[in-house]
């Protein structure tokens, strides 16, 4: 392709070679589709009208695209009346209690009232910004409404080609034509459906089906069959053909409207939007993946609301861009404007052309496309989805499915989004909440602890349970873990303190909030102490708001999960020197429980007082303030250092303590062997004194005292928590 051939404009790039050869044969597939749709939507006491009602698929499309293509986000988009929304269409027909002219009128005017009323509801959506809000459809909606629409398209392609399912309508396929008229609806549609699976190529359809065209007409040649006696032997469609394709009506027709009748069709606007609404949501989220653009959807949603607000306004029809249409295009190697402006002017040529190529298309060739559309909707949207989705998704979707063919488009809708909310309700009241739950013998804090302490912690950490919560607390979910929380007072754990951590927690229910403050009721009776924490302030003041004064003394509130570990490990030391006051023998039971973890202790302990003593000619001590930064994130510390008395703690960037120090630990372990950056900040707790060991000392001491080296290195390495 020269450079030549190529320009861009607008954001765009305008490939003139394949958006033209593209347009054009898109364009006219275009046509033929939207005829079949016209076909079906002016049928019964509208089947004269066709012609106009084409008129007005034609224009409608035309301005749609045209639009779309110069101002949307996608280079080359196919904007139309989807087919849900034509069926709803036929709906608002069935609806008007009319004949002849003045049905057709006040039902083209309702048309144009539906399309300007749609403008208007996108345009709202786009400029309060809620386009987001419609992300959320579910599958099982927009896939029942496709799949019904393919069912409902069938069934009245099958109509058109003459065959219905009612046994009494049979004896009518005796007549010669219109058997033929059957057996070549059915027939062409198979090839239709299996040549476009076998040949993946574009033209490929629109070739076969002006091929048909041709050859049908040269059989009727054969046969001495004329074009008009074809026609009343039902073979072409029973419309007038000698009016215009547009406009499809003028202003003197406006008298002979029934307005009522139109104003009362609001109802099915409303309904006409909602479908295209969900489909245009299904497309949008459709083009964002197949074409890797990102869209601004409140943007796209007022430009589609211009655009049907135009369409409107020339007596057009309403529609959006259609994902299944559009993303071919890039395929075919032909997205660009210059392809949905040729796919336009195509339909506009068509218009201006009259009658004359589509008063020739016979109705086999028509039912046969209709065909071609439907099947492959049942097959994608409704036999496909069994292997995707779950038995109680899909048995929704067929529910949802057979509801919009029996019933109706709103109906189907309205009973999918309700069963959706149900079906999401009850798995969401099955996922659980508590992320974690563990004892405080498995989960200490970071504060240190005194060895006495630490036994004490070991033999009664069983008593102190931490649960960490997590996802959205609403009345089903809450209820399932107001039920673990009680079954945790009942059971054999004794329990003396109960955590609950709702750092993980994105939002709650306040109705949800009955039952965990019915549980923290019942925990108070039996004397067990409830520490909340990572809380925020809304869900705190909702917590508290119907609390009885005896309840706030026993909900303890802190700020993060280590702090609300130190308060239950402060609540079973309370409740172990309440136990002995009333046991003094506990104490001896304590003692001997965790009497190899004492030895093991002490044994450190001593080997940690003769290494210092033997160090200590060699390196310097250094006395620090409380408060005072030991090392800081960042820098570059003094070296490794010892603790030889007091505590330090280990802090986070935010102030918040992430472990403690006591005598003996180590710090700055690395520092000791080459010059590394502090990955986090110690601070002094109180006076605290360090003994430091720079790199150039412990060189020294590994050639002038290597045993002490050797001890101040295992002593290192047999550090539980290195800090480095």
């Amino acid at each position: 392709m020269s450079e030549s051939e190529k320009s861009v404009a607008l954001g765009k790039e305008w490939d003139f070679a394949s958006g033209l050869s593209v347009g054009l044969v898109r364009g006219f597939m275009l046509a033929i589709s939207l005829f079949a749709l016209a076909s079906i939507v002016f049928t019964g006491e509208l089947e004269p009208f066709v012609l106009s009602g084409t008129g007005m698929f034609f224009v409608g499309t035309a301005i749609l695209c045209l639009f779309l293509a110069f101002l949307g986000k996608f280079p080359a988009p196919v904007a139309t009346t989807p087919i849900p929304v034509a069926l709803v269409m036929i709906a608002i027909a069935q609806s008007l209690e009319l004949e002849g002219r003045d049905l057709y009128l006040t039902y083209v005017l309702s048309i144009v009232g539906c399309t300007l009323l749609s403008g208007l509801f996108f345009l709202g959506i786009g400029y309060f910004r809620i386009a987001s809000f419609f992300r959320f459809v579910p599958f099982t909606v927009s896939a029942g409404a496709l799949a019904g629409s393919g069912i409902l398209i069938l069934l009245m392609a099958l109509n058109l080609a003459g065959l219905d399912w009612r046994p009494e309508s049979w004896d009518a396929l005796r007549e010669p034509m219109a058997f033929w008229k059957a057996l070549l609806s059915v027939v062409l549609g198979v090839v239709f459906i299996a040549a476009t699976r076998i040949w993946r190529y574009f033209w490929v359809l629109p070739a076969l089906f002006a091929a048909f065209c041709v050859l049908f007409h040269v059989g009727l040649i054969l046969l001495g069959i004329s074009v008009d006696e074809a026609r009343a032997a039902g073979m072409f469609l029973n419309a007038d053909w000698s009016v215009t394709l547009w406009p499809a009506y003028g202003f003197a027709d406006l008298n002979t409207v029934a307005w009522g009748a139109v104003g009362g069709q609001v109802f099915n606007a409303t309904v006409l939007f909602i479908v295209l609404l969900i489909l245009t949501v299904v497309s949008f989220a459709q083009l964002e993946l197949g074409a890797n653009m990102e869209f601004d959807w409140n943007r796209e949603f007022k430009l589609h609301g211009v655009a049907n607000l135009l369409s409107g306004a020339g007596g057009g029809i309403p529609g959006a861009t259609v994902a299944s249409a559009t993303l071919p295009n890039i395929a075919l190697h032909a997205n660009t404007p210059v392809t949905s402006i040729v796919m336009a002017v195509v339909l506009l040529a068509v218009v201006a052309l009259g009658s004359d190529v589509l008063r020739l298309m016979p109705l086999p060739a028509t039912s046969a496309f209709l065909i071609s559309i439907a099947v492959p909707l049942i097959t994608e949207w409704l036999l496909n989805s069994r292997k995707r989705l779950q038995r109680a998704e899909f048995s929704m979707l067929v529910l949802i499915c057979v509801t919009i063919v029996i019933v109706g488009f709103l109906e189907g809708i309205i009973l999918g989004l309700v069963l959706s909310l149900v079906f999401f309700i009850v798995r969401l009241s099955n996922v659980r909440l508590i992320k974690s739950s563990v004892s405080v013998r498995e989960r200490a804090s970071h504060k240190i602890r005194s060895i006495p302490e630490q036994s004490i912690l070991k033999v009664y950490g069983s008593r102190a349970r931490i649960y960490q919560l997590q996802g959205y607390v609403f009345f089903g979910s809450a209820h399932t873990l107001a039920n673990e929380l009680n079954e945790s007072l009942s059971g054999d754990l004794n329990l003396s303190c109960v955590v609950i951590d709702f750092e993980g927690v994105s939002g709650f229910d306040l109705a949800a909030l009955d039952s965990l403050r019915a549980f923290i009721q019942r925990a108070n009776t039996q004397d067990v102490r409830i520490v909340l924490c990572s809380t925020s302030d809304k869900l705190a003041q909702e917590i508290r708001r119907d609390f009885p004064p005896t309840l706030v003394d026993n909900v303890t509130w802190v700020a993060s999960e280590d702090d609300a570990l130190i308060e239950a490990e402060d609540i079973l030391l309370d409740v172990y020197e309440s136990d002995i006051a009333e046991d003094p023998d506990l104490k001896d039971l304590v003692r001997l429980s965790t009497n190899a973890e004492l030895t093991q202790h002490l044994d450190r302990q001593i080997q940690f007082e003769e290494l210092v003593k033997d160090l200590i000619d060699w390196v310097e001590t250094v006395e620090y303030e409380d408060g005072e930064a030991i090392a800081t994130r960042g820098e570059t510390p003094n070296g490794l250092q010892l603790l030889m008395a007091g505590r330090a703690s280990v802090v986070a960037d935010d102030g918040s303590t992430l472990f403690q120090c006591g005598a003996g630990s180590v710090l700055e372990s690395a520092s000791a062997v080459e010059e590394a950056i502090s990955t986090v900040s110690i601070v002094a707790e109180g006076e605290c004194k360090t003994l430091v060991i720079s790199p150039p000392v412990l060189a020294r001491l590994d050639t002038e005292g290597n045993q002490l080296a050797l001890r101040l290195y295992r002593y290192v390495l047999s550090e539980h928590a290195p800090v480095s």
